[in-house]
């Protein structure tokens, strides 16, 4: 093939030339390992970040599992305090805040920790505490009528739990049966039955969480003195208006029906029929001792329905009705076992019941809160 010549305005003859192949493909190629280096750079990111997450996600888990492990090993301890007031109770079947097991403590202050522990376990905290189940209201078999003695409980609220304790599906005026239940979210019915579990009232028409659960249950270092059972009165959060103490804090599901004299709280002694508040006031003043502060060493505790007579302002009527509604002894427990392994870390929190019986402290439900 001839080659093609092109005239040169100038009178010279000149060839064209082509363009000069090796330089585009020396920067199609630099082009392509740029875009490589960069793909590779992202991978290595990825991949990183990645490690990172799943690095994170061990030790979290490896944090969850230890805390949960010295959880358990407070709930251990409450039921060895248990079963050591088992044993002490030489006076008969008598519970009250002076028993061994009335424990609300750490397990530093109880010397379990060495004194120069490893760095991990130095600043670990170990909350538990034990309360009698049998110083509350027996939800299933105790009056309602008397529930508005409560703290932050109102009449919709008592009615939507009596419509899920009842045999019918006709609701109170201010309660609800399955009609309203099957038109919530969670479209169940009503339970129309007697309540097993005392977090069942998480279900109940009004019922919240917070309501339930109140501000501080269980408590770590915010435990305070209202929370024991002897002070009148409970504030809420200025901020949430969550409760201090929930609707779990004043009502079981374990028991006889009776309430403890020696456990039970002045919100609990005022929700009995026909006790009152200044009835309810004077068992617990007499209960603190002559200093009239409750968990000092002259607090007091009744043995018998004959020291009842003693206490100033109760009447032979309202003795009558204690004899009725009240006793001394208990078998239920709730034992409360929080543990953080690092300041700021996450809490493990177990709760559980326990029955101390002839054969022993067994627990009967146990339930991780967190």
């Amino acid at each position: 093939m001839r080659k093609r010549y092109i005239p040169n305005p100038f009178g010279q003859v000149s060839r064209r030339r082509r363009p000069f192949a090796p330089q585009r493909r020396r920067a199609a190629v630099l082009v392509l390992v740029l875009v490589v280096f960069a793909v590779l750079s992202l991978l290595s990111l990825g991949l990183c970040h990645r490690v990172r997450l799943d690095l994170m996600r061990d030790r979290m888990q490896a944090e969850d599992l230890q805390s949960y492990y010295l959880a358990l090993g407070g709930l251990q301890r409450a039921m060895a305090a248990l079963a050591e007031g088992s044993q002490a109770q030489e006076e008969g079947p008598i519970d009250h805040f002076g028993s061994p097991w009335h424990l609300r403590t750490t397990a530093r202050e109880e010397g379990f920790f060495q004194e120069q522990p490893p760095a991990w376990l130095s600043r670990t905290q170990l909350y538990y505490r034990v309360t009698d189940e049998e110083g509350r209201l027996n939800v299933n078999t105790s009056s309602p009528a008397g529930w508005m003695h409560l703290p932050s409980m109102t009449e919709p609220i008592l009615y939507a739990i009596v419509d899920w304790q009842d045999t019918d599906d006709q609701a109170c005026p201010q309660g609800a049966e399955s009609v309203y239940y099957q038109r919530s979210p969670l479209r169940h019915a009503a339970k129309n039955a007697p309540i097993t579990v005392i977090w069942e009232l998480a279900l109940v028409k009004d019922v919240a969480w917070p309501l339930l659960c109140g501000r501080n249950i269980g408590g770590g270092p915010s435990w305070t003195q209202s929370e024991t059972g002897d002070m009148a009165g409970q504030a809420a959060d200025a901020d949430t208006g969550r409760p201090e103490r929930g609707l779990i804090d004043y009502f079981t599901v374990y028991g006889d029906g009776k309430v403890n004299l020696n456990t039970a709280d002045f919100e609990v002694l005022s929700s009995l029929p026909d006790i009152g508040t200044r009835t309810a006031q004077a068992i617990v003043g007499y209960r603190a001792g002559p200093d009239g502060v409750a968990f000092t060493p002259d607090d007091a505790h009744f043995k018998s329905f004959k020291q009842l007579a003693r206490v100033p302002g109760l009447t032979p009527y309202h003795v009558e009705l204690l004899e009725q509604y009240g006793t001394f002894g208990s078998t239920h427990f709730r034992i409360v076992s929080e543990a953080t392994l690092r300041p700021g870390g996450r809490p493990c929190r177990l709760i559980a019941t326990a029955r101390r019986g002839q054969d022993g402290v067994k627990l009967v439900l146990i339930r991780r809160d967190s």
